[in-house]
């Protein structure tokens, strides 16, 4: 049995491209070194992440209805660069506060894998808040591209492409402020790993 890769990110689930689907379809999280693993999320200005609100959720539940999982903190890895189309790119990584823990969680997991292979079911999942840095333009799609990097030296493979993120909150240009509210502090913390 594997624990499926599946992400969520702000605006709920899209289709995966079916070359990322293919990709994925043979990884089992519990096999990713989580040193390796990392998410890249790329976002037209003026939006950015929320600090401090990206998170991982790891979790299992065996046949015998008994569920174990925890979420853990993602820490931006570096400044955003250059990302698709001219986007601004933030990644993402297990914070150091947390590799300890999220391990020892995924070992519970693989323990419970190991005693009954088929009888349990995983998720993961990757949630973040986005907000804005400045005025939000009313004639442009505010477009959010997603990717996850299982390997140090591996490439990111995208998850979710050019999602229009006013299209995907079903709201009028003029409501989107509020649901995108401006984030709450200037530079989103960088943590060095």
């Amino acid at each position: 049995m594997r624990i499926p890769l599946a992400l969520f990110l702000l605006a709920g689930c899209a289709p995966v491209p079916p070359a990322s689907m293919q990709a994925l379809s043979g990884v089992d999280v519990l096999s990713v070194s989580s040193a390796d693993l990392a998410v890249a999320v790329d976002l037209t200005a003026p939006l950015a992440i929320e600090p401090g609100s990206a998170t991982l959720f790891l979790g299992a539940t065996g046949k015998d209805g008994i569920s174990t999982g925890g979420t853990f903190i993602l820490a931006r890895r570096a400044a955003a660069s250059e990302g698709r189309d001219g986007a601004n790119r933030h990644v993402y990584r297990i914070s150091a506060a947390d590799l300890a823990a999220f391990d020892a969680l995924r070992a519970e997991i693989s323990e419970m894998k190991a005693a009954d292979p088929d009888a349990v079911d995983g998720r993961v999942s990757v949630q973040a808040r986005p907000c804005r840095t400045g005025p939000v333009p009313a004639d442009k799609p505010l477009q959010m591209s997603t990717a996850i990097r299982l390997a140090a030296d591996g490439p990111f493979l995208p998850l979710l492409q050019n999602l229009d993120l006013r299209q995907a909150a079903g709201t009028m240009e003029t409501a989107l402020p509020d649901v995108i509210p401006p984030c709450t502090s200037g530079s989103p913390a960088i943590s060095r790993l």
